[in-house]
């Protein structure tokens, strides 16, 4: 006998535990379900545990500085062992601190793997369900890649769970994962190289900050190949070796950990979804603009959909949220993709709302570029950082903003203030003849628009 339930929701990361607490405060029946720890990838092993683990890294980076200056002689040695420790005080018990929430919000919930077997069925491990509707959240998985040894890769739950940090670390693409893991890594101790199929680290980012941003990559030591891709990995002895296609031919690393940041696919293998009739495309599961799928009884958000933009909670939040006022009211809400703000915590960190300078070019925007490096700024000179500028786009005709993109201390607070300003229209002198709390990086804004 299978069991009914008014809504089921299959992940239990951003999108599909936003979708769940919104139906279930409308007094619905839902049942919410995963195979891995409840949590999702961004608390378990993303966005949160590798915040925690950058921590480390920020502050082995401004002992640096302030020895450079002679405040301190003797630095302190960090503990992998220990920040790990730390780390794990917030995963370990995330997924039962959710089954709480769920308990207490009335959601019942199942561990196990969910396949569709029909347009409105679909079997939990052995168990069989029906449902009116149905939500699909379940994020995103390393794409497999093409050579040789990629069985020998170690993936970010991998690495976010390292007892012990091996000394020489090579990290595949040049993405947020792999800049931000071989910040983690590299503040550790270890040997780092980061092998990058493009000729520029994380391209999506405007180029002037992304120049920035390696230039602090090399002085920490992280060794970058640029326009090269990883041919296979074997074994050799107790660590690997990789071969990597350059362009002047192949060379060969010999390193203990090979980690995985080239990039990440829609989470779709064993749902199912042919059963229920919903489509899919290269980028994952079609939606549209009201989360539905092409089964009108199912909706989908979150890195698992074919919906625009980055791979970032806040959009799956959004979507999750979304699919859910639609599912309970009939569809009349649509996600709003603009300008949504994106940090990747480099040590110093970078981040961006709107054009980049090159894509503004692209589509002919008429706008003007302030840019400039703040190494001498107060804000800068105050944390002894030499790695921080900012690119401004103002549109010529309305004064508004077109894109932000910083780099340097707070950067990834301070994006912040860009986003609502740009999202409610507000022109740079509207944001000029604002009072900044002072001495702040906040206060800097005005001296970004000219």
């Amino acid at each position: 006998m299978s069991k009914h339930y008014d809504f089921i929701c299959i992940g239990t990361g951003g999108a599909g535990n936003t979708a769940a607490f919104r139906l279930a405060r409308d007094g619905k029946k839902v049942l919410i379900c995963d195979y891995k720890h409840f949590g999702g990838t961004c608390a378990i092993s993303g966005c949160d545990p590798k915040k925690v683990m950058i921590t480390a890294a920020e502050f082995t980076d401004f002992q640096s500085r302030v020895m450079s200056k002679g405040v301190i002689s003797e630095p302190a040695t960090p503990s992998w062992k220990a920040m790990m420790a730390h780390k794990r005080e917030f995963t370990d018990n995330h997924s039962d601190k959710l089954k709480y929430k769920y308990a207490k919000a009335g959601i019942d919930y199942l561990d196990g793997k969910a396949s569709f077997t029909g347009e409105k069925s679909l079997k939990i491990g052995d168990d069989e369900f029906t449902f009116d509707m149905a939500f699909v959240g379940t994020g995103s998985t390393p794409l497999k890649l093409p050579f040789e040894g990629f069985e020998h890769v170690c993936t970010n739950e991998c690495f976010l769970n390292l007892d012990a940090l091996p000394n020489r670390i090579l990290f595949i693409g040049g993405g947020y994962i792999s800049v931000e893991f071989a910040n983690i890594a590299s503040a550790f101790g270890a040997e780092v190289t980061i092998v990058q199929v493009d000729t520029r680290l994380v391209p999506e980012f405007d180029n002037d900050i992304v120049d920035v941003l390696t230039e602090s990559l090399l002085e920490k030591g992280v060794i970058l190949k640029t326009g090269a891709r990883v041919d296979s990995i074997t074994r050799s002895g107790d660590g690997y070796k990789v071969f990597i296609r350059t362009r002047d031919g192949v060379v060969t690393r010999d390193v203990d950990l090979v980690v995985h940041g080239a990039g990440r696919v829609a989470n779709l293998d064993g749902l199912g979804l042919e059963n229920a009739n919903i489509e899919t495309s290269r980028r994952g599961i079609i939606v549209n603009e009201f989360m539905q799928t092409t089964n009108e009884s199912v909706y989908a958000g979150g890195d698992c959909t074919d919906t625009e933009g980055y791979m970032l909670s806040p959009i799956a939040f959004m979507e999750g949220y979304i699919a859910a006022g639609n599912m309970l009211e009939g569809n009349k809400r649509t996600a709003n993709y603009n300008n949504i703000g994106t940090v990747m915590f480099n040590v110093p960190s970078i981040s961006s709302v709107g054009y980049t300078e090159k894509r503004a070019k692209e589509i002919g925007l008429d706008f003007r570029v302030n840019f400039q490096r703040t190494d001498h700024w107060f804000t800068s000179f105050r944390t002894m950082e030499k790695f921080s500028a900012y690119k401004v786009l103002i549109d010529n005709k309305t004064n508004q903003i077109l894109g932000v993109h910083l780099i340097g201390p707070h950067a990834d607070d301070v994006i912040n203030v860009f986003v609502v300003a740009m999202n409610q229209g507000m022109t740079i002198y509207d944001l000029k003849k604002t009072i900044y709390a002072y001495p702040t990086a906040s206060s800097d804004i005005i001296h970004m628009l000219g």
